[in-house]
């Protein structure tokens, strides 16, 4: 759960911040892959895409259902260009070219999921540190 807490901050930091997220066109520079995951299956790998010439502006997918066929496609389509999520301090995300808004949708089941495994593990927690001191309580009554 230390790891998921920071993935918590980090979907909430984007789920309200939602609103603020500009649809814009940008050319794509390079594209290439981070890491290989076998372990989650085939199509979990993960790409960095960067634009704009720029070091900070790049961002980074997963292939799941195709995603990285979606920019590919579109990149060649319109000329090596593709619609992103940008804002000003955030990290961008690639935008489906019919969405009109930022999809949250995503965020806001991640975040309660999240929470929800926070819950379980703190109640598990203090689940197994009453049962040893109850024992340790036990132990001392004899």
């Amino acid at each position: 759960m230390f790891f998921g807490t920071f993935k918590l901050i980090k979907l909430n930091r984007l789920y309200v911040h939602r609103n603020e997220f500009k649809k814009v066109r940008v050319l794509i520079d390079m594209m290439y892959l981070s890491s290989t995951a076998r372990t989650d299956g085939p199509d979990y790998d993960t790409y960095w895409v960067k634009y704009n010439n720029q070091l900070r502006d790049s961002f980074l997918v997963e292939h799941k259902l195709g995603v990285v066929e979606k920019i590919i496609r579109e990149k060649n389509q319109n000329n090596d260009s593709i619609h992103i999520w940008h804002h000003p301090v955030l990290e961008d995300s690639y935008a489906m070219p019919n969405h009109k808004k930022y999809e949250d949708s995503f965020d806001k089941t991640n975040i309660r999921n999240l929470i929800i495994l926070f819950f379980i593990a703190i109640i598990t927690l203090i689940h197994l540190l009453f049962k040893y001191f109850k024992k340790r309580w036990i132990k001392k009554e004899f």
